[in-house]
């Protein structure tokens, strides 16, 4: 089973579909968990024009909207919902840049948050092999 997260806004945007549609973009999103990067067209397929960028194709494809997705670390991340770009080629577009915009946002929080870390890891890892050594230099003025 693979793994799929909503961005916060773009469940926002899956909420606010007609209940109907809400169910089909589910099928597909469980579809995706069920197949990953196998899944293949007409249930997804790459963006034209959007690096890195792929859409859901709820209903096969008859659907009038489109989870975008990327696959980011080890889990698929929708970063945003809207209209089908045949139907609504403006529309599509500003929904690619949502999911864009999003999509690099989280992708740079989670590298200052990895740079965020790794000092604090450091220092863990010194203290540690510091109080290793004032042990050993303690057992060693206790056997002479």
């Amino acid at each position: 089973m693979w793994n799929v997260a909503y961005l916060p806004e773009a469940a926002d945007e899956r909420a606010d579909l007609p209940a109907r549609d809400r169910v089909a973009v589910d099928n597909a999103v469980a579809k995706l968990e069920a197949m990953g990067p196998a899944l293949p067209y007409p249930h997804s397929s790459n963006v034209e024009g959007w690096n890195d960028l792929r859409e859901l194709r709820p209903q096969a494809g008859k659907s009038p909207w489109r989870p975008l997705y990327r696959k980011v670390g080890d889990r698929f991340v929708i970063a945003a919902v809207g209209p089908e770009a045949k139907k609504d080629k403006r529309g599509f577009d500003k929904t690619c840049e949502r999911a864009i915009d999003r999509l690099t946002k989280l992708e740079e929080d989670s590298a200052e948050q990895e740079n965020e870390l790794k000092p604090e890891e450091t220092e863990t890892q010194n203290k540690a092999i510091s109080g290793n050594a004032e042990n050993d230099e303690t057992e060693a003025e206790g056997s002479n």
